[in-house]
């Protein structure tokens, strides 16, 4: 099980991309290296597993229908996405 970091300011500072999130409620980001399900993508991004799916992550497939997410890719992902 990957414990998630948690910061309850809502508002974390990481030194590769800057402010990770200001939400409501608690914010909590995987380290790097975190092998993710897809619940644990949507539930970081706060978005809908259906949603996740429709975004261009990458992710590995374990068997027919068991896709796993590289953190390091959803920062990636998200950095990419950014807009200034």
């Amino acid at each position: 099980m990957i414990t998630p970091l948690r910061i309850e300011q809502g508002g974390a500072v990481d030194p590769q991309i800057g402010t990770v999130l200001e939400a409501e409620g608690p914010v909590f980001a995987y380290p790097e290296t975190a092998i993710l399900e897809i619940a644990h993508v949507a539930a970081w991004l706060r978005i809908s597993e259906r949603s996740v799916e429709r975004l261009d992550i990458p992710f590995t497939l374990l068997g027919k229908r068991t896709k796993r997410y590289l953190a390091r890719d959803v920062i990636e992902y998200m950095t990419k996405r950014r807009v200034s």
